[in-house]
């Protein structure tokens, strides 16, 4: 027998993927930059986008988001962001602030209706490879 115990109250919210126009993303790989400890997504998604200069295409909003803005280069942009590169065919997920820990389960399960619906790789995170080097992908 199974039992699973939630010390957090998870609710109903409104979570929309937005993306500014239709793209075909098929075959993309994901990769999710959301603030965790040490902030390394944010960190390494903000260097990826910078230095394959890719390009904006959507936004996910929330009504259980703080009702900030992000300012980049003196232009307002949503916290959370989606961004496209054709060459390496990557999309990415980043946010400016920690998602609440009540709407996480739920943009899980968005961001994968999300996936499936383009047909888009997730990225697994964290999975280090044995080799001859003893190198990490």
């Amino acid at each position: 027998m199974l039992y699973i115990f939630s010390f957090f109250k998870f609710t109903d919210c409104m979570i929309k993927i937005n993306l500014l126009k239709d793209y075909n993303l098929s075959g993309y790989r994901l990769l999710e930059g959301f603030p965790s400890v040490g902030l390394v997504g944010p960190m390494v998604n903000s260097y990826i986008i910078e230095k394959l200069n890719m390009e904006y295409i959507g936004y996910i909003e929330s009504d259980s988001f703080p009702p900030i803005s992000a300012i980049h280069g003196a232009t307002p942009l949503f916290p959370v962001r989606i961004y496209k590169d054709d060459k390496y065919k990557i999309i990415t997920l980043i946010s400016e602030f920690t998602i609440p820990v009540e709407t996480v389960y739920q943009m899980s399960y968005e961001i994968i209706d999300f996936c499936r619906k383009g047909r888009h790789k997730p990225n697994r995170g964290g999975r280090s490879g044995r080799s001859e080097r003893n190198t990490a992908f």
